[in-house]
């Protein structure tokens, strides 16, 4: 069998890994907001909150508000995924619209997507000029485990922390939770029939909406220590860039005795745009 790869080898197969990445291979792609851009960076500018000053005096001086002006800086970062098919194995293979590589490389490209975006929501955001001064997510804007799982009145807290910084209630809002959150939430007592009924869905992994929430159940949020660092943000909290397309390559590689090597490229980065938009939940496991 020839283990030649043509061209339109390659056009099929990149066709098959956008078609499965676009099937919610990545579960938080579209709960932020998405950005294209060609540069290393992309910075996004903040106008902080002013109030109005009283005019009390007849032809007094103008006031100057001194409006608060900040930055966020998005970095995109390169990331690979690469596997060999020996000539023995079935090249035709990959151009078959179950590729087991095609789907493969979407599940990994889907999966780094999401980590991307979580490290984002509590990791340190970059700001200042060039981006290099650091911000973490306060401790004010973090709901502790309290020695417990994810409970009503943690649900509760979360809601009230984006009210008090007037988020605006039409903003969409996601909450990240694992599969130990899911149970805890099934069997908090305060719940009726339909609200069981309804978080029932995410054990099937289904998008729930529940208290103003489209909960996501993930295996990728992080563990410290014995707590679950649960997460909640708004659409308008996270800004994830996208420097370059997904690039998908299909190659005879004569230093691996000419197997077929496949390859995919992401080039992506994610930042948190505002504090108060972001809340991290603790949960005990």
């Amino acid at each position: 069998m020839s283990t030649q790869v043509t061209v339109s080898f390659v056009k099929q197969f990149e066709g098959n890994v956008m078609h499965l990445a676009q099937q919610g291979r990545s579960k938080l792609d579209g709960k932020v907001m998405t950005d294209s851009f060609a540069a290393e960076t992309k910075s996004y500018e903040r106008i902080g909150a002013t109030e109005m000053q009283e005019k009390n005096v007849r032809h007094g001086d103008t006031p100057i508000m001194d409006t608060p002006h900040s930055r966020r800086v998005l970095t995109a970062v390169p990331y690979e995924w690469a596997d060999l098919v020996d000539k023995e194995d079935d090249v035709q293979m990959l151009i078959s619209p179950t590729s087991e590589y095609a789907m493969a490389a979407a599940k990994a490209a889907g999966r780094k997507i999401d980590d991307v975006i979580i490290a984002a929501a509590n990791g340190n955001a970059k700001t200042g000029k060039d981006g290099t001064a650091l911000v973490p997510l306060p401790t004010s804007q973090t709901i502790a485990a309290g020695g417990g799982g994810m409970t009503l009145a943690k649900l509760i807290e979360a809601s009230e922390k984006f009210n008090l910084a007037d988020i605006d209630p039409d903003e969409p809002k996601c909450m990240v939770i694992g599969p130990k959150q899911v149970s805890n939430m099934l069997n908090i007592p305060e719940l009726t029939s339909q609200d069981f009924t309804q978080l029932r869905a995410l054990w099937d992994g289904k998008f729930v909406h529940y208290m103003g929430f489209d909960f996501v159940m993930s295996n990728r949020l992080a563990l410290s220590g014995s707590d679950r660092q649960c997460l909640a943000f708004t659409r308008q909290g996270i800004k994830y860039g996208i420097r370059s397309n997904q690039r998908t390559r299909i190659t005879e590689r004569s230093d691996k005795s000419y197997a077929t090597q496949v390859y995919l490229s992401l080039d992506i980065g994610a930042v948190r745009v505002e504090e108060v938009q972001v809340v991290q939940i603790d949960c005990q496991e």
